[in-house]
């Protein structure tokens, strides 16, 4: 009786280890993405109604993945076809402080909603003046004086009869969400206007708008 009492609770305590083997391989692993993971993305957009909201970029609807620049969860969308590498982005308006905007970008199953666009971290002492290689400026929302979120540098073009590259970027934050998880995230957009220096970037756009300028965005979850 007492052999038979031992194996009978031997027998219900490998039954009971086997069923809680089984639960623990069903259940899924915690969903996260990766601190540190990198999204990097094209697209073109229209760059037009400057104001003290800001100014508006009319983005076209698709932005495409790069091949092979992104990192941790979202390296994924390397080597993507044009279907799989593709993404749905929407218009904003790019001024400075809080710009609650949902949905702003999805791709591969993620998507990123804006909260806020911070001011440029440039000066004003540069933004009207003769062009030069290292000037640095970050302009007004006219026609009031906050200041825009956007930092625009001349860089070197290498060109004898164009020698300036304007390089136009602003960040953005906000989160990120998909399969199950949820980060916080920082980007930026950044275009570069070749053999064109800022100033005369600035003064087309203030006179008519920018069209189908290409841009890249780098966005990193897990920052602040």
């Amino acid at each position: 009786m007492r052999r038979g009492s031992t194996t009978r609770r031997a027998a219900v305590r490998l039954a009971a280890l086997i069923a809680c083997a089984g639960t623990l391989a069903a259940a899924p692993a915690s969903a996260q993405i990766a601190p540190g993971s990198i999204l990097v993305f094209s697209g073109t957009a229209d760059v037009t109604d400057i104001g003290s909201p800001g100014v508006l970029l009319d983005f076209a609807k698709h932005i495409t993945a790069d091949p092979s620049a992104n990192t941790g969860t979202f390296a994924v969308l390397n080597g993507r076809g044009n279907a799989g590498g593709k993404g749905n982005i929407t218009q904003m308006v790019a001024g400075n402080g809080p710009q609650p905007i949902r949905r702003l970008l999805q791709i591969g199953g993620y998507t990123f909603d804006l909260a806020v666009v911070p001011s440029g971290v440039y000066g004003q002492d540069e933004c009207y003046v003769e062009p030069a290689v290292g000037q640095r400026c970050t302009p007004y929302q006219f026609p009031s004086f906050a200041l825009s979120p956007f930092a625009l540098e001349n860089v070197a073009s290498g060109m004898a009869d164009r020698p300036f590259d304007a390089v136009v970027s602003f960040q953005l934050s906000g989160t990120v969400t998909g399969h199950g998880a949820t980060s916080a995230f920082v980007g930026t957009i950044t275009t570069t206007f070749p053999g064109v220096s800022f100033q005369e970037a600035l003064a087309g756009l203030e006179q008519s708008g920018l069209r189908d300028v290409p841009f890249t965005g780098t966005f990193v979850a897990g920052a602040r």
